[in-house]
């Protein structure tokens, strides 16, 4: 079952994001933190402009990597794995950034982390918002019914706010089942957001799609072998 916890609206451009766009041949380099990042800023920059050939991309995640190779940009720089902001500042292509100026194509409300370590390392660093994410509307009985009837095994949450967005969404009776329920999580900080909602049962994943899957079933096999 699919029950989006996540809602992603673009922002309405403004002076401030036309004129960074229009000023995007003075960068040295494009951070997109996230594949919602590059839908939205890649079509705010081509609503004024080609993107510049010179400048560099980089990339959170292979998710956000793929995003950009699918409009044409290559050597994107983007770690092979532990996709999160403190695996690309590991990267040596993001150690020596002195003078160098550093657009962040993100959604409104991130982390700060990227950017304030680019400037401690001496990057100008400029921020693009083009989305923000928020709590969608929609009701959860269909999930309610399913968790009584016992269809519901597990429940994999991928970010920190889509967990507490979905928390949020349930009424007292789909908090408590959820506390009860497996939940499968790709990051440390999305298993430490868990454990803090009191979860019992929270299994740290990889962060392919691969890796959960095989997390699921190593956990729910061996649930079921279980005397």
């Amino acid at each position: 079952m699919v029950f989006p916890a996540l809602e992603i609206v673009a922002l309405p451009e403004t002076p401030q994001l036309v004129a960074l766009i229009d000023r995007l041949n003075e960068f040295d380099l494009a951070l997109f933190t996230s594949a919602n990042a590059v839908e939205h800023g890649w079509a705010a920059v081509l609503r004024h402009r080609s993107w510049p050939a010179h400048l560099r991309c980089a990339a959170v995640g292979s998710a956000t990597k793929t995003a950009l190779q699918e409009r044409g940009v290559s050597g994107v720089i983007a770690p092979a794995e532990q996709f999160d902001s403190e695996a690309l500042l590991a990267l040596p292509q993001l150690r020596a950034l002195t003078a160098q100026r550093v657009v962040i194509f993100s959604g409104e409300g991130g982390r700060e982390l990227l950017g304030k370590t680019l400037a401690e390392r001496g990057a100008q660093v400029e921020h693009a918002l083009t989305y923000r994410r928020g709590r969608p509307d929609a009701d959860p009985e269909r999930l309610l019914r399913a968790w009584r009837h016992g269809s519901i095994h597990a429940v994999s949450v991928m970010s920190g706010e889509s967990l507490d967005n979905f928390y949020a969404m349930l009424p007292d009776e789909g908090r408590a089942r959820l506390k009860a329920t497996p939940v499968f999580v790709p990051h440390q900080r999305i298993a430490a957001r868990a454990n803090a909602l009191a979860i019992a049962q929270v299994y740290l994943t990889g962060p392919s799609d691969d890796a959960l899957i095989d997390k699921l079933i190593d956990v729910l096999c061996s649930t079921k072998t279980t005397p």
